[in-house]
């Protein structure tokens, strides 16, 4: 599940175009402001949402900051857990 995203642009099989990207862009800024005040996920995983796709190299969307191993392999972490599903639980 994708929040924010419409599904015509996630099954999308021509190339995307600057519009696409630039909607694909703000989603982590959608989906952090959806969970800030809530109270029962950690400031941590909030983090990992707002820079899931956060690159070694700095590249990454949406604050384009370099990233340590280990941080961005916990924030893709975090994220697959929330949104997969799992035998006990659907994800979001």
């Amino acid at each position: 599940m994708s929040i924010k995203l419409p599904p015509n642009l996630l099954n999308k099989r021509e190339s995307l175009t600057a519009d696409d990207y630039k909607e694909i862009h703000v989603h982590p800024i959608f989906s952090s402001k959806v969970i800030k005040d809530s109270s029962i996920i950690k400031d941590s995983v909030k983090v990992a949402v707002l820079e899931q796709h956060g690159r070694l190299d700095g590249t990454g969307y949406p604050i384009r900051l370099k990233t340590k191993p280990h941080e961005l392999i916990f924030k893709n972490h975090c994220c697959c857990r929330c949104t997969s599903r799992h035998d006990f639980r659907k994800g979001i």
